[in-house]
């Protein structure tokens, strides 16, 4: 499974990259004197800094990892410190499109007063279920910082996450109010878990700190691959709709 969504993604390169960020073009702005973040485009990368704390960044990565071993996704950057994972042999951000439903698109990228949107769309949905309406599957991305000083986001659509696994430990919350825990280290074997009506996800990362994660998500894939080679684990919000139909998993999620 591994390495068929590796060559999926690979095959895809040259319409997500090319196509996309050549001739349509990866909109991207927020230079203006009242953003709430300054973008500056490197090639394929853009950096955006907080306006209001220089040390909240956030990096979004609009190419896979064969050029630059950065694969497309949105990277947190706090005190310096990236929230990303080495997998497959590359960084992966903690937050990536749906790669499993196909070529993957960066649409655009900008802040405005408040906040840093950012847009990708993969595949289509019937990339995830060969019934269901060829309609690209999108990851959006509304990112600020809080009241509190903490970066913050706000994502909808279908996406995966890749907290740490160095004795990182997820407290599960359902809509019922039960809270399971697990735990995953170096030496945490290899496993697939399912979670039904999660309401919030308290993750508390063993080198990045607590990440509070607040929602709706039918149901959450909890993936721990072989840790000899790959440096965190996977969250999944693909199987909410996989399985149970919910096209857009919305979640509200804080850097603490």
């Amino acid at each position: 499974m591994r390495y068929t969504r590796r060559v999926q993604v690979r095959d895809a390169r040259v319409l997500s990259s090319l196509l996309v960020l050549g001739a349509l073009g990866c909109n991207s702005s927020g230079a203006g004197p009242t953003a709430a973040f300054s973008v500056v485009m490197n090639g394929t990368t853009h950096l955006a800094t907080s306006t209001a704390d220089p040390t909240l960044q956030v990096e979004i990565d609009c190419d896979d990892d064969t050029g630059d071993g950065h694969f497309f996704g949105i990277t947190p950057i706090v005190d310096g410190k990236r929230l990303e994972i080495t997998m497959w042999g590359a960084l992966f951000p903690f937050v990536t499109p749906d790669f499993d439903a196909g070529e993957i698109a960066c649409i655009g990228v900008q802040s405005d007063a408040t906040q840093l949107t950012v847009r990708f769309e993969a595949g289509s949905y019937a990339g995830l279920v060969p019934t269901a309406p060829a309609e690209p599957v999108p990851l959006s991305a509304e990112l600020y910082v809080g009241a509190d000083g903490h970066l913050a986001a706000r994502l909808s659509g279908l996406y995966y996450m890749f907290p740490t696994a160095q004795g990182t430990t997820l407290a599960i919350t359902d809509a019922a109010g039960a809270t399971t825990t697990r735990t995953v280290t170096p030496t945490s074997p290899m496993s697939t878990e399912y979670f039904d009506d999660v309401a919030s996800v308290l993750v508390q990362d063993g080198e990045h700190g607590e990440i509070a994660m607040e929602g709706s998500i039918r149901r959450l894939q909890m993936q721990v691959w072989d840790l000899t080679m790959d440096g965190g684990f996977e969250l999944d919000t693909d199987h909410a709709f996989k399985d149970l139909g919910q096209a857009s998993v919305d979640l509200a999620v804080t850097f603490r």
